[in-house]
Protein backbone atom coordinates (compact mmCIF):
# COMPACT_ATOMS: atom_id res chain seq x y z
CA UNK A 1 0.00 0.00 0.00
CA UNK A 2 1.33 3.44 -0.91
CA UNK A 3 2.34 5.76 1.94
CA UNK A 4 2.04 8.90 -0.22
CA UNK A 5 0.29 11.42 2.03
CA UNK A 6 2.39 14.59 2.10
CA UNK A 7 1.56 17.47 -0.17
CA UNK A 8 4.38 19.58 -1.51
CA UNK A 9 4.17 22.21 1.23
CA UNK A 10 4.58 19.58 3.93
CA UNK A 11 7.43 17.98 1.98
CA UNK A 12 9.16 21.36 1.86
CA UNK A 13 8.81 21.83 5.61
CA UNK A 14 10.05 18.30 6.38
CA UNK A 15 13.13 18.60 4.16
CA UNK A 16 14.04 22.29 4.30
CA UNK A 17 13.82 22.56 0.51
CA UNK A 18 11.57 25.20 -1.05
CA UNK A 19 8.49 24.20 -3.02
CA UNK A 20 9.92 26.07 -6.02
CA UNK A 21 13.11 23.99 -5.96
CA UNK A 22 11.13 20.76 -5.57
CA UNK A 23 9.04 21.55 -8.64
CA UNK A 24 12.10 22.49 -10.70
CA UNK A 25 13.97 19.33 -9.66
CA UNK A 26 10.96 17.20 -10.52
CA UNK A 27 10.45 18.81 -13.92
CA UNK A 28 14.06 19.27 -15.00
CA UNK A 29 15.88 16.33 -13.42
CA UNK A 30 13.21 13.73 -12.70
CA UNK A 31 14.14 13.86 -9.02
CA UNK A 32 10.63 12.98 -7.87
CA UNK A 33 7.74 10.92 -9.16
CA UNK A 34 4.79 11.93 -6.97
CA UNK A 35 1.44 10.30 -6.94
CA UNK A 36 -1.57 12.51 -7.64
CA UNK A 37 -4.86 13.11 -5.90
CA UNK A 38 -8.04 13.00 -8.04
CA UNK A 39 -7.76 16.79 -8.19
CA UNK A 40 -4.17 16.65 -9.49
CA UNK A 41 -2.30 17.64 -6.32
CA UNK A 42 1.10 16.00 -5.80
CA UNK A 43 1.46 13.46 -2.99
CA UNK A 44 4.78 12.25 -1.55
CA UNK A 45 5.80 9.54 0.91
CA UNK A 46 8.35 8.87 3.64
CA UNK A 47 10.89 7.59 1.11
CA UNK A 48 10.78 10.96 -0.65
CA UNK A 49 11.43 12.69 2.68
CA UNK A 50 14.46 10.45 3.36
CA UNK A 51 15.87 10.95 -0.15
CA UNK A 52 15.48 14.71 -0.13
CA UNK A 53 17.06 15.13 3.29
CA UNK A 54 20.07 13.25 1.96
CA UNK A 55 20.06 15.27 -1.26
CA UNK A 56 20.09 18.51 0.73
CA UNK A 57 23.05 17.36 2.82
CA UNK A 58 25.00 16.33 -0.27
CA UNK A 59 24.27 19.63 -2.01
CA UNK A 60 25.72 21.39 1.04
CA UNK A 61 28.88 19.27 0.51
CA UNK A 62 29.28 20.50 -3.05
CA UNK A 63 27.45 17.91 -5.15
CA UNK A 64 25.26 19.18 -8.00
CA UNK A 65 21.58 18.34 -8.20
CA UNK A 66 22.00 16.99 -11.73
CA UNK A 67 24.50 14.40 -10.44
CA UNK A 68 22.42 13.07 -7.55
CA UNK A 69 18.77 13.82 -8.40
CA UNK A 70 17.82 10.30 -9.46
CA UNK A 71 19.85 8.31 -6.90
CA UNK A 72 17.93 6.20 -4.40
CA UNK A 73 18.49 6.32 -0.64
CA UNK A 74 21.22 3.66 -0.72
CA UNK A 75 23.06 5.46 -3.52
CA UNK A 76 22.90 8.78 -1.71
CA UNK A 77 24.08 7.23 1.56
CA UNK A 78 27.15 5.80 -0.18
CA UNK A 79 28.25 9.35 -1.02
CA UNK A 80 28.29 10.40 2.62
CA UNK A 81 31.49 10.03 4.69
CA UNK A 82 31.63 6.69 6.50
CA UNK A 83 31.62 8.31 9.95
CA UNK A 84 28.55 10.48 9.29
CA UNK A 85 25.08 9.24 10.28
CA UNK A 86 23.07 8.40 7.20
CA UNK A 87 19.81 10.10 8.09
CA UNK A 88 19.28 13.20 10.12
CA UNK A 89 16.67 13.05 12.84
CA UNK A 90 13.26 14.29 11.80
CA UNK A 91 12.21 17.73 13.01
CA UNK A 92 10.57 17.64 16.46
CA UNK A 93 6.79 17.50 16.57
CA UNK A 94 4.79 20.30 18.13
CA UNK A 95 5.81 23.89 18.84
CA UNK A 96 9.41 24.98 19.24
CA UNK A 97 10.81 25.32 22.79
CA UNK A 98 10.58 29.12 22.45
CA UNK A 99 6.93 28.90 21.43
CA UNK A 100 6.26 26.35 24.18
CA UNK A 101 7.49 28.79 26.85
CA UNK A 102 5.20 31.54 25.61
CA UNK A 103 2.22 29.20 25.39
CA UNK A 104 2.79 27.90 28.92
CA UNK A 105 3.00 31.47 30.26
CA UNK A 106 -0.15 32.47 28.40
CA UNK A 107 -2.06 29.45 29.68
CA UNK A 108 -0.83 29.99 33.24
CA UNK A 109 -2.12 33.56 33.18
CA UNK A 110 -5.44 32.49 31.73
CA UNK A 111 -5.88 29.64 34.21
CA UNK A 112 -5.40 32.03 37.14
CA UNK A 113 -7.44 34.80 35.47
CA UNK A 114 -4.29 36.93 35.67
CA UNK A 115 -5.04 38.67 32.40
CA UNK A 116 -2.13 41.08 32.72
CA UNK A 117 0.25 38.11 32.80
CA UNK A 118 -1.52 36.50 29.85
CA UNK A 119 -1.45 39.79 27.92
CA UNK A 120 2.29 40.18 28.53
CA UNK A 121 2.87 36.68 27.17
CA UNK A 122 0.79 37.45 24.10
CA UNK A 123 2.64 40.73 23.54
CA UNK A 124 5.97 38.92 23.88
CA UNK A 125 4.85 36.41 21.25
CA UNK A 126 3.72 39.18 18.92
CA UNK A 127 7.11 40.87 19.17
CA UNK A 128 9.16 37.67 18.97
CA UNK A 129 7.56 35.71 16.13
CA UNK A 130 6.76 36.40 12.51
CA UNK A 131 3.00 36.72 11.89
CA UNK A 132 2.93 33.25 10.31
CA UNK A 133 4.80 31.60 13.19
CA UNK A 134 2.72 33.53 15.71
CA UNK A 135 -0.43 32.00 14.20
CA UNK A 136 0.81 28.46 13.53
CA UNK A 137 3.22 27.89 16.43
CA UNK A 138 1.59 29.92 19.21
CA UNK A 139 -2.04 30.92 18.70
CA UNK A 140 -3.23 27.70 17.05
CA UNK A 141 -1.56 25.54 19.71
CA UNK A 142 -2.82 27.74 22.54
CA UNK A 143 -6.36 27.63 21.15
CA UNK A 144 -6.30 23.85 20.92
CA UNK A 145 -4.91 23.43 24.44
CA UNK A 146 -7.39 25.89 25.94
CA UNK A 147 -10.24 23.89 24.42
CA UNK A 148 -8.81 20.62 25.71
CA UNK A 149 -8.31 22.01 29.22
CA UNK A 150 -11.83 23.39 29.31
CA UNK A 151 -13.27 20.04 28.22
CA UNK A 152 -11.27 18.22 30.90
CA UNK A 153 -12.23 20.72 33.61
CA UNK A 154 -8.66 21.94 34.13
CA UNK A 155 -9.74 25.55 33.52
CA UNK A 156 -13.06 27.17 34.36
CA UNK A 157 -15.56 28.66 31.92
CA UNK A 158 -14.52 32.19 32.88
CA UNK A 159 -10.89 31.44 32.01
CA UNK A 160 -11.93 29.88 28.70
CA UNK A 161 -14.02 32.95 27.83
CA UNK A 162 -11.21 35.33 28.77
CA UNK A 163 -8.70 33.40 26.68
CA UNK A 164 -11.08 33.25 23.72
CA UNK A 165 -11.61 37.01 23.87
CA UNK A 166 -7.86 37.65 23.86
CA UNK A 167 -7.21 35.29 20.96
CA UNK A 168 -10.17 36.66 19.00
CA UNK A 169 -8.78 40.18 19.30
CA UNK A 170 -5.29 39.09 18.25
CA UNK A 171 -6.51 37.03 15.27
CA UNK A 172 -8.85 39.80 14.17
CA UNK A 173 -5.98 42.27 14.11
CA UNK A 174 -3.84 39.85 12.09
CA UNK A 175 -6.64 39.29 9.59
CA UNK A 176 -7.18 43.03 9.16
CA UNK A 177 -3.45 43.54 8.53
CA UNK A 178 -3.28 41.16 5.55
CA UNK A 179 -3.25 42.68 2.05
CA UNK A 180 -6.23 42.12 -0.22
CA UNK A 181 -5.73 40.82 -3.75
CA UNK A 182 -7.86 39.89 -6.72
CA UNK A 183 -7.95 36.12 -6.26
CA UNK A 184 -11.27 34.36 -5.73
CA UNK A 185 -12.07 34.69 -2.03
CA UNK A 186 -12.67 31.96 0.53
CA UNK A 187 -15.72 32.26 2.79
CA UNK A 188 -14.85 31.24 6.37
CA UNK A 189 -17.54 30.46 8.95
CA UNK A 190 -19.16 27.72 11.03
CA UNK A 191 -22.36 25.83 10.19
CA UNK A 192 -25.70 26.36 11.91
CA UNK A 193 -25.56 25.40 15.57
CA UNK A 194 -21.77 25.75 15.82
CA UNK A 195 -20.93 28.67 18.13
CA UNK A 196 -17.18 28.10 18.45
CA UNK A 197 -15.84 30.62 15.97
CA UNK A 198 -12.11 30.78 16.62
CA UNK A 199 -11.24 27.83 14.38
CA UNK A 200 -12.88 29.57 11.43
CA UNK A 201 -11.14 32.86 12.30
CA UNK A 202 -7.80 31.05 12.58
CA UNK A 203 -8.36 29.48 9.16
CA UNK A 204 -9.27 32.89 7.72
CA UNK A 205 -5.98 34.37 8.94
CA UNK A 206 -3.94 31.50 7.46
CA UNK A 207 -5.81 31.80 4.16
CA UNK A 208 -5.16 35.55 4.02
CA UNK A 209 -1.48 35.02 4.79
CA UNK A 210 -1.27 32.81 1.72
CA UNK A 211 -2.49 35.60 -0.52
CA UNK A 212 -6.18 34.68 -0.69
CA UNK A 213 -8.98 37.02 0.29
CA UNK A 214 -10.68 35.54 3.33
CA UNK A 215 -14.26 36.59 4.03
CA UNK A 216 -14.85 35.86 7.69
CA UNK A 217 -18.55 35.66 8.59
CA UNK A 218 -18.42 34.66 12.24
CA UNK A 219 -20.27 31.65 13.61
CA UNK A 220 -23.57 29.79 13.33
CA UNK A 221 -24.70 30.33 9.73
CA UNK A 222 -27.35 28.16 8.00
CA UNK A 223 -26.36 26.55 4.71
CA UNK A 224 -28.58 28.82 2.59
CA UNK A 225 -26.97 31.94 4.09
CA UNK A 226 -23.47 30.59 3.49
CA UNK A 227 -24.46 29.86 -0.12
CA UNK A 228 -25.80 33.38 -0.50
CA UNK A 229 -22.54 34.82 0.81
CA UNK A 230 -20.65 32.71 -1.75
CA UNK A 231 -22.80 34.04 -4.58
CA UNK A 232 -22.54 37.67 -3.49
CA UNK A 233 -18.77 37.53 -3.01
CA UNK A 234 -18.09 35.26 -6.00
CA UNK A 235 -16.08 33.03 -3.68
CA UNK A 236 -14.46 29.90 -5.03
CA UNK A 237 -14.30 28.04 -1.73
CA UNK A 238 -15.89 27.70 1.70
CA UNK A 239 -13.93 26.80 4.84
CA UNK A 240 -16.02 25.49 7.75
CA UNK A 241 -14.88 24.89 11.32
CA UNK A 242 -16.72 22.25 13.36
CA UNK A 243 -15.99 21.87 17.08
CA UNK A 244 -19.10 21.35 19.19
CA UNK A 245 -21.58 19.75 16.80
CA UNK A 246 -22.30 16.05 16.95
CA UNK A 247 -21.26 13.94 13.98
CA UNK A 248 -24.86 13.74 12.79
CA UNK A 249 -25.37 17.50 13.07
CA UNK A 250 -22.13 18.25 11.23
CA UNK A 251 -22.95 15.79 8.46
CA UNK A 252 -26.46 17.22 8.07
CA UNK A 253 -25.25 20.83 7.77
CA UNK A 254 -22.42 19.99 5.38
CA UNK A 255 -24.75 17.94 3.18
CA UNK A 256 -27.18 20.88 3.08
CA UNK A 257 -24.35 23.17 2.01
CA UNK A 258 -23.32 20.74 -0.73
CA UNK A 259 -26.88 20.88 -2.09
CA UNK A 260 -26.90 24.67 -1.94
CA UNK A 261 -23.59 25.25 -3.72
CA UNK A 262 -22.56 24.41 -7.29
CA UNK A 263 -19.91 21.67 -7.65
CA UNK A 264 -17.36 24.25 -8.76
CA UNK A 265 -17.18 25.67 -5.22
CA UNK A 266 -14.73 23.79 -3.01
CA UNK A 267 -15.91 22.91 0.50
CA UNK A 268 -13.26 22.50 3.20
CA UNK A 269 -14.10 21.23 6.69
CA UNK A 270 -11.83 21.13 9.73
CA UNK A 271 -11.92 21.21 13.51
CA UNK A 272 -12.18 18.69 16.33
CA UNK A 273 -15.87 18.07 15.65
CA UNK A 274 -15.18 17.17 12.04
CA UNK A 275 -12.87 14.36 13.07
CA UNK A 276 -15.84 12.24 14.14
CA UNK A 277 -18.14 13.18 11.26
CA UNK A 278 -16.90 10.57 8.85
CA UNK A 279 -19.74 10.52 6.33
CA UNK A 280 -19.16 13.78 4.49
CA UNK A 281 -20.04 13.82 0.77
CA UNK A 282 -17.21 12.92 -1.58
CA UNK A 283 -16.74 16.51 -2.77
CA UNK A 284 -15.85 17.71 0.75
CA UNK A 285 -12.17 18.03 1.62
CA UNK A 286 -11.58 17.17 5.30
CA UNK A 287 -8.51 19.04 6.54
CA UNK A 288 -7.31 17.87 9.95
CA UNK A 289 -4.46 20.35 10.54
CA UNK A 290 -3.34 23.83 9.57
CA UNK A 291 -0.43 22.40 7.51
CA UNK A 292 -3.00 20.48 5.46
CA UNK A 293 -4.87 23.75 4.86
CA UNK A 294 -1.63 25.42 3.82
CA UNK A 295 -0.88 22.55 1.43
CA UNK A 296 -4.30 22.97 -0.16
CA UNK A 297 -3.71 26.71 -0.53
CA UNK A 298 -0.42 26.06 -2.31
CA UNK A 299 -1.95 23.58 -4.73
CA UNK A 300 -5.46 25.01 -5.29
CA UNK A 301 -6.14 27.07 -8.42
CA UNK A 302 -6.44 30.81 -7.99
Amino acid sequence: MSDARYRIGTLARLTGITTHALRVWERRYGALAPERTPGGARLYGDEDVKRLRLVKRLLERGYTISAIATLDVAGLERLLPADEPALAAPPPAGPSPRARRVIDELLAGVSELDLERASRALLQATNSFSPHDLVTQVLAVALDEIGARWESGDICIASEHAASAMLRTQLGALLAAQPVNGKAPVVCTTPAGEHHELGALLAAVVIAMHGRRAIYLGANLPADQIAQAVRLSKAGSVALSVVGLTAAEAEREVEALCRALPPTVAILVGGRGADEAVAFPARVLHLRTLPELENWLEEAPS
